[in-house]
């Protein structure tokens, strides 16, 4: 399976690491960064993972919640983000941005 992050999605998953760290340490940012490649794998997978949905307003995307991959890394009560991602073909996913949930989705995904 091809996974490409896009560089919208890496600044995103950076700005998240640094937030957990700054806020609950080193230690918290590990445990988060294992998540988030928890997140990754599961999207990499040839059917949708569960808990994902495709919004009427994302432009065909399709959306992962973190807190869906939570029991993969013991110590995070309530993750936050939203892995966005494309499957513009069977073997190949793009992660298109890595959203807090309290974002607004759509004026995210469209730019503004």
């Amino acid at each position: 399976m091809k996974l490409d992050v896009t560089r919208a999605a890496r600044t995103d998953i950076s700005g998240a690491l640094r937030w957990s760290e700054d806020y609950f340490g080193l230690a918290a940012r590990v445990r988060y960064r294992q998540l988030i490649d928890a997140g990754l794998t599961a999207i990499t997978m040839p059917e949708d993972p569960l808990g994902t949905r495709r919004p009427a307003d994302a432009a065909g995307r399709r959306i992962l919640h973190l807190r869906s991959c939570r029991a993969a890394v013991p110590g995070i009560a309530r993750p936050r983000h939203l892995l966005v991602f494309d499957r513009p073909a069977r073997d190949h996913v793009v992660v298109v941005r890595l959203l807090h949930d309290a974002m607004d989705l759509p004026a995210q995904l469209a730019g503004r």
